[in-house]
């Protein structure tokens, strides 16, 4: 967190010991992308230093397969998208490198080229689903992406049933030290993809990916378009998948439809849950269980990996509900809690009052409705609505349920249009406007739901002029209400001297934050 001067102290108390090494210091997905990085290198160039051809295919076919997974759990995770056609988009990808290469004769790496851009065009495909459709149920829809059956109907490009041979030997003789360059390429591909994976966490991109990814609602309310996100996501993942398909003709030499049925996007989906969703190795470790072992030890019951595949899941689930890689993050973790010293984090000690600025009679309208009518099919939510607030007021909307007040804060919010009527903010007719247009006049929705307090703050800190409060205390305490009702009702929040280096930390926010605009409540 940085250093924070004494004065903070109230504020968070947190005792960093001196005897945390570099490792410890890394953080979480820093230290699991040193780990992940050290096995990969070990296990596939280590095994071309062995010289064993069996290890060395294997450790390839790992590589290849780390790759599509280390982005499956960018997808599942970060993007929030359950899609089990990873293994269709890698085998198109591994099929046009193949069809170019060696039934064209075209150049290895323009093959490669291409079946990455094929890639992406199998990402866009998914995509599209997960405009309307999320969770398990884009689950079901790209369940459907059967290559294999696509490969067997376009024989007359594919080869059908007999598949495509593709030799690429000059890449597979050993070099430096007896590695040779296929394996470096794929040791160096599945490093990049986590790398990769750790490094877009960090960005603003990543950021706003979880945002979208949790809560779709406080993503738009943020004007981040979720749609897009989604979109993008599928195409990266694709991406990434589409240079390990390109490496698949080189490892194997020859592509045919067997290796490409819905078991591989099974296989992929279940090395992330296994191993621990969202953790960067979590795909590492899933594959050595529910892949790599199963195919070594027990070869001779390789018809039944599906069933093993399940079973192999359903254990983890039960005994390690957060993964593999999850549980032992999770112990380690409270472990080391009960080494240091508790935080004592209040959000409240972070403000002090000041003096509250005279609210004047002719003080600028922000909000304003006329007529405002808003109906669902024969049901009129809102019925000539007539509502305005000046700037500094705070404004409460009393009713029973099912009057309309949620239904005037998502049209004041952009979430919904009025049927009729018209809406301004600050003086800008915005009556069709959605959310995403909203983003500019700094008008902010806070959703019911969780960490209310945060999410106030969260919004004041980030300049609107208007804040839009659905139930913001349902489900809070007596104590909890209180507090909540004493830092809203700051009339003017100005953030302690000594709690800048804390919010800088959590989000660079601005030092002095005036609440001078416009609050609206509804319900509790």
């Amino acid at each position: 967190m940085g250093e924070v001067s004494a004065n903070s102290a109230q504020a968070v108390t947190e005792v960093a010991p001196s005897s945390r090494n570099w490792f410890s210091r890394l953080g979480r997905d820093g230290r699991q992308l040193v780990i992940g990085v050290v096995v990969i290198l070990a296990a596939i160039l280590g095994a071309d230093l062995v010289g064993n051809g069996y290890w060395i295919h294997s450790f390839r076919l790992l590589g290849m397969l780390l790759t599509v997974a280390f982005f499956q759990n960018f997808l599942l995770y970060d993007a929030g998208q359950t899609s089990f056609g990873q293994g269709a988009v890698f085998g198109a990808a591994a099929y046009a490198a193949a069809i170019l290469g060696g039934i064209y004769g075209v150049p290895y790496p323009i093959a490669a080229m291409a079946a990455v851009l094929t890639a992406v065009v199998f990402g866009l495909a998914f995509a599209l689903p997960a405009l309307r459709v999320q969770g398990y149920y884009l689950g079901f829809v790209t369940f459907g992406a059967a290559i294999a059956e696509l490969i067997v109907a376009f024989d007359e490009w594919t080869n059908g049933i007999n598949g495509i041979s593709l030799s690429l030997g000059y890449l597979s003789r050993p070099a430096l030290f007896g590695i040779s360059p296929l394996s470096a390429i794929i040791a160096a591909v599945a490093c990049l993809s986590l790398a990769f994976h750790v490094f877009i966490r960090c960005t603003p991109f990543g950021r706003a990916l979880r945002v979208a990814a949790a809560s779709p609602e406080a993503a738009q309310s943020l004007g981040i378009n979720p749609g897009l996100l989604r979109s993008l996501a599928f195409i990266i993942a694709a991406a990434g998948t589409g240079v390990a398909g390109a490496l698949y003709a080189p490892v194997v030499g020859f592509v045919g439809p067997s290796a490409f049925h819905i078991e591989l996007s099974v296989l992929f989906f279940f090395a992330v849950i296994v191993g621990g969703r969202g953790h960067p190795i979590g795909p590492l470790v899933g594959l050595l269980v529910i892949y790599l072992l199963p195919n070594m030890l027990l070869a001779e019951i390789v018809n039944f990996r599906l069933l093993i595949y399940g079973a192999i899941a359903l254990i983890v689930m039960l005994v390690f509900s957060e993964g593999l890689v999850g549980s032992i993050e999770k112990f380690v973790e409270k472990h080391r809690r009960t080494q240091s010293a508790s935080i004592d984090f209040r959000l409240e000690r972070l403000f002090h009052r000041t003096t509250a600025p005279a609210i004047s009679a002719d003080a600028p309208i922000v909000v304003e409705v006329k007529g405002g009518r808003k109906t669902f099919g024969q049901v009129a939510a809102l019925d000539n609505v007539d509502f305005e607030a000046r700037r500094g007021e705070i404004h409460g909307l009393i009713g029973a349920n099912g009057s309309g007040k949620t239904s005037l804060l998502n049209v004041l919010s952009g979430f919904s249009r009025l049927n009729a009527g018209s809406l301004r903010i600050n003086g800008v007719d915005v009556t069709d406007e959605l959310h995403r247009e909203l983003g500019d006049l700094a008008i902010e929705f806070v959703p019911h739901g969780q960490r209310r307090l945060l999410e106030v703050l969260r919004t004041v800190l980030r300049g609107a002029d208007v804040i839009l409060l659905d139930e913001p205390a349902a489900g809070l305490s007596i104590r909890e209400r209180d507090e909540f009702s004493q830092t809203v009702f700051l009339p003017e929040w100005q953030l302690n001297p000594s709690s800048a280096e804390i919010f800088r930390y959590i989000g660079s926010f601005s030092k002095r934050v005036k609440g001078t605009g416009i609050w609206v409540f509804s319900g509790t």
